[in-house]
């Protein structure tokens, strides 16, 4: 008689099905985990929308709730029919810088690269939904880097500007925007009277801010000199297709002679590692009379573009930035090279001439506003102990005096990197920054030229020069110091980067990069813990079927 077949336990048969279970979870964790990382490769790069400050890209977290009612001008499908030329003349006038639009409307000029553009876009967030709180009015953005022609039309020649435009007006009216607010901005370019604006939450809003502690800073990248003289030339590259000629007209005789001498200078104080722009620089003086009469000249004698592109150290991976830090490397560059020059030929120049033309370019082309304000109140004001620091006399000058240029400009440039910092912080609504971080702010970092830098804050001058030598010259080409002591400059360095590179990668990848390892090591986890599960349901199942063989046997 067969045994009567007993029911398992409803326990155990649940218990059973819990690899199973686990095994779903994990896959479809994986799955998961695999679709997220792809959509962070996607768009790991893809802040601003490319070339954009106001257009987010599909895949950003920025959305277009988020910089209402900010509309960027973005230029519009050429139509089928439709010839090049009439292409150009239609994306170069937009509708709404044309007198047939009956609006309101507020457009600002910015560049992308432009620090102090990126620190206004949450201003001018505020500022279009305060006034469009009280008063319909379009705001605009137009990326004068997308769009050349559109800025040269409206005679940009500092970013970021902000013009309004009446309805019907077709030549905008250039606008302050200091201490703008919504209420003020409606008073005092659309005229109206407070009995015209009703009161918002805006008004009322008089609750302080609570500041935030700033994020500690993380580990600068190493520092590759191939990159620096690559960036520096791109800068030069950039300027000269983008920032001579910010008009349709030609120069002004200022604008002439500040070129004509700046090309000079160019010619004479950049290394081997740039020989492109000292080729440019040289084909332009060449045909010099033909130049500063229009863009188009200047195209014509100089290579096609390559690219616009800088390195990860001056772009901090966001497309199109990095010409403001190209531009700093070029003009350290130019200040050892100034040295270098006067060492090896008769023909020297002075300390103070050269301060000079870097001062007139960029009062002339550079377009950041409130960079060349500060720069040259900066210098006018004799900062620094520019006067006496810096001489006339090249005859007369040694290299003593001679580095004081490049140990100036270096003074400069950390005030800059501090007073930025400082507004950065108050821009994110942070505590002002501590003394510490306005030191770390400074460069070279102690832990990069621990002998540069003086217990109580002051700095031994002979070493910030070697330093600045090693940093923005080429070995092979020195004139200025024994190569015996650029070599142990290179030989501790190279231990610098191999210590960093064997204990502290991981702080010195990028934000991304750290992200990717989490990801793989949880694809490690997963695929272990897949493994696993799939060994135990193997053996479990192999030791139910030995079971229900013994059983029937």
């Amino acid at each position: 008689m067969p045994r009567p077949k007993i029911r398992e336990p409803k326990r155990k048969r649940i218990s059973n099905q819990i690899p199973a279970f686990l095994l779903m979870s994990l896959v479809i964790l994986f799955i998961t985990f695999f679709i997220v990382a792809q959509f962070r490769n996607a768009t790991a790069f893809g802040g601003g929308g490319g070339k954009y400050l106001y257009n987010p890209a599909p895949n950003d977290k920025e959305t277009k709730a988020d910089i209402y009612p900010i509309v960027e001008y973005v230029s519009p499908p050429q139509r089928p029919s439709e010839t090049n030329d009439d292409y150009h003349e239609r994306k170069s006038h937009p509708p709404f810088l044309g007198k047939d639009d009956k609006s309101d409307r507020i457009v600002l000029f910015y560049a992308p690269w432009c620090g102090h553009c990126v620190h206004y876009k949450p201003v001018y967030i505020k500022l279009g939904r305060e006034v469009n709180a009280i008063h319909p009015v379009t705001f605009h953005a137009v990326s004068c880097v997308e769009h050349g022609p559109i800025c040269k039309d409206e005679e940009v020649h500092g970013y970021p500007a902000m013009k309004y435009f009446g309805p019907g007006v077709e030549k905008g009216e250039v606008m302050d925007k200091k201490n703008l607010s919504g209420r003020s901005l409606l008073k005092k370019y659309l005229k109206l009277k407070d009995s015209d604006m009703p009161i918002t939450a805006a008004d009322n809003n008089d609750t302080a801010v609570e500041k935030k502690v700033a994020p500690k800073e993380t580990m600068k990248e190493i520092f590759d000199k191939n990159n620096m003289f690559s960036d520096a030339s791109a800068s030069f590259d950039y300027a000269l297709r983008n920032s001579i000629f910010l008009t349709n007209n030609a120069l002004t005789e200022a604008e002439q002679s500040t070129l004509k001498s700046w090309l000079g200078l160019i010619e004479k104080t950049i290394p081997q590692p740039m020989k492109s722009g000292h080729d440019h620089a040289s084909s332009l003086l060449h045909d010099f009379d033909n130049v500063v009469q229009s863009e188009e000249n200047i195209l014509k004698n100089i290579e096609p573009k390559q690219n616009d592109e800088w390195s990860h150290g001056c772009s901090k991976g966001k497309d199109g930035a990095g010409y403001t830090c190209g531009l700093w490397s070029l003009f350290h560059v130019m200040t050892i090279g100034f040295v270098e020059w006067n060492v090896g030929s008769h023909d020297r120049i002075s300390s103070e001439s050269v301060s000079e033309i870097l001062r007139d370019y960029i009062e002339h082309f550079f377009t950041c506003d409130e960079c060349r304000r500060n720069f040259l109140e900066m210098y006018d004001k004799g900062r620094f102990n520019r006067e006496e620091r810096l001489t006339t006399d090249a005859s007369g000058e040694t290299i003593e005096d001679w580095k004081q240029l490049s140990l100036w400009l270096w003074e400069v440039h950390n005030d800059v990197n501090v007073r930025l910092l400082q507004e950065d912080f108050n821009v994110k609504k942070f505590k002002p920054p501590s003394i510490v971080q306005e030191q770390n702010a400074r460069w070279p970092h102690s832990t990069e030229c621990p002998k540069c830098w003086l217990d109580g804050g002051g700095w031994d001058e002979n070493q910030v020069f070697l330093f600045l030598i090693f940093h923005y010259w080429p070995k092979e080409e020195l004139l200025t110091k024994p190569k015996e002591e650029l070599t142990a400059i290179d030989a501790k360095r190279l231990a610098v980067k191999t210590v960093r590179k064997d204990e502290e990668l991981s702080k010195l990848r990028p934000i991304e990069g750290r992200q990717n390892d989490t990801i793989s090591i949880f694809y490690g986890v997963a695929l272990s813990s897949l493994v696993v599960v799939l060994i135990v349901i193997i053996s479990r199942r192999k030791s139910r079927a030995k079971h229900q063989r013994q059983k029937s046997s």
